[in-house]
């Protein structure tokens, strides 16, 4: 009967710590910054850096290089944050007229608020393709998320 009570109450403590363990993991792996996302602006990064102020302050410089930009080849990513305590910055690729391969880079950090990387854009079966390029910039409280659209034309 000792024993019955034993195996009773070690039983119980396991459950509970098992739904402790997974309480805390479903908490902490759904709980999503808040994100705030931007219209388009308009500037064409064809033609060069674009530069946007951002919401609570600070600044976004956003360059990809060479110009035109090309597809299948290189690209060259920088990023440059004024007055943005930046974690991490990523630049998510996606054709805006029809679905393309995943593609969303890494930027590295280089200091003093510069991040750079590099990628390259898959080729599409069309001659001219519209892309939006999404800076991610992931924030102690929130994603902050700036679009660029532009297009490429195949040779």
């Amino acid at each position: 009967m000792v024993r019955r009570g034993l195996d009773r109450r070690w039983l119980a403590v396991l459950a509970l710590s098992g739904l402790a363990v997974i309480g805390w993991y479903g908490w902490h792996y759904q709980a999503e910054p808040e994100r705030v996302v931007l219209a388009p602006d308009g500037c064409d990064i064809q033609l060069g850096a674009c530069r946007r102020e951002l919401p609570g302050g600070g600044e976004l410089v956003f360059e990809i290089l060479p110009r035109p930009i090309p597809v299948a080849q290189r690209l060259r990513l920088r990023v440059q944050l004024r007055d943005v305590p930046a974690e991490r910055v990523e630049v998510d690729f996606s054709g805006v007229d029809m679905r393309m391969l995943y593609n969303r880079p890494r930027l590295a950090p280089l200091g003093e608020g510069r991040f750079e990387g590099e990628t390259s854009l898959s080729v599409c079966i069309r001659q001219r393709m519209r892309w939006e390029a999404r800076v991610l910039l992931r924030l102690p409280e929130r994603i902050i998320e700036v679009p660029y659209r532009f297009d490429t034309t195949r040779s």
